[in-house]
């Protein structure tokens, strides 16, 4: 029997509802960029010459009965494509009519497919953007220091975290004029830092982890900190279980403004074509008697500004 066709298969509003509610638990790939939603699963998206925009150019002040000096500034572009980033669970009717009560399977399901998802993506992000040699700059962390390298942070008697990130911050604002306004770490970092001599004095005693998190950014001269929390095994199925951390031991340090504008630079963009959708169909063939529900995801996240980010590489031992 064939597979069901477009008709057969239905989008669940209220499911839909009850995953965008969810968001991404613990994972943070929708906090790191500016959204873009956009009306195309592929298309091109603009990049501005950014020393063109910073160039002092007027040679003097204009002469009375001439014409203003007039310069151009440089524009190219580059593309994205949300992939469907997608994974499903196949329930039998019999489960479902077995089930406790207190067991809501159809949820379940939802919760199970959501976490693959996410896991996928930020997996990605991670990869694309949270890593080396796509920053103009990368620091890394070292016993000792040569170029483009601090003492590992964890070093507590002679790194200096502050002083490293708010020094990558005036480089980057003095080459850009633009100031870096977010901090994403891995959860190790974060563990790190929250022992570090030159930070415990500065906090507050035990705050909650929101008040925390302001005042460690106030410290860094951000806007936001962001903390990636999320392990996964990454063992394949039957094999030994092999746990870690999916942001490990790194730091990027970088530029988004507020909200997305096709002339106002940014270090990171994530498009996004249409809303997270989750179907529920029947599974075939129809002698299955069993019921399928797929989480979609159409995303995809570029780096529009290398300039206007710098990577910690395994910035703690």
């Amino acid at each position: 029997m064939s597979n069901p066709t477009a008709s057969d298969v239905h989008i669940d509003a209220a499911l839909s509802d009850l995953a965008i509610a969810w968001g991404s638990q613990q994972y943070v790939w929708d906090q790191l960029a500016p959204v873009v939603d956009v009306p195309k699963q592929s298309d091109k998206y603009h990049i501005f010459t950014l020393d063109d925009f910073r160039r002092d150019e007027i040679p003097g002040p204009r002469a009375e009965k001439t014409l203003a000096e007039r310069g151009e500034y440089g524009l190219s572009n580059d593309s994205f494509y949300c992939d469907d980033w997608a994974w499903g669970k196949s329930t039998s009717k019999e489960a479902k009519k077995n089930a406790d009560a207190a067991l809501n399977l159809e949820q379940a399901d939802l919760r199970y497919c959501l976490g693959v998802v996410n896991r996928r993506i930020e997996l990605q992000w991670v990869s694309e953007v949270f890593t080396t040699s796509v920053w103009d700059t990368d620091i890394t962390g070292a016993s000792s220091v040569s170029t483009n390298q601090v003492i590992y942070w964890s070093t507590e008697a002679t790194s200096e975290p502050i002083q490293d990130v708010r020094a990558q911050a005036d480089a980057i604002q003095k080459a850009t004029g633009e100031r870096p306004n977010r901090l994403a770490m891995g959860r190790e970092v974060l563990t790190v830092l929250l022992d570090h001599p030159d930070i415990v004095d500065r906090l507050p005693v035990n705050a909650i982890r929101e008040v925390m998190l302001k005042h460690l950014a106030a410290l860094f001269e951000v806007d936001e900190i962001i903390v990636g929390v999320a392990s996964y095994n990454s063992a394949k199925k039957g094999a030994t279980v092999s746990n870690s951390f999916i942001w490990g031991k790194n730091a990027l340090l970088y530029y988004v403004p507020s909200s997305p504008s096709k002339d106002v630079p940014s270090a990171l963009y994530s498009f996004r074509w249409g809303p997270r959708s989750v179907l529920n169909y029947e599974d075939t063939p129809a002698g299955k008697m069993a019921d399928v529900i797929e989480v979609h995801d159409y995303v995809d996240v570029k780096v529009t500004a290398s300039e206007l980010g710098v990577f910690f590489s395994g910035i703690v031992e």
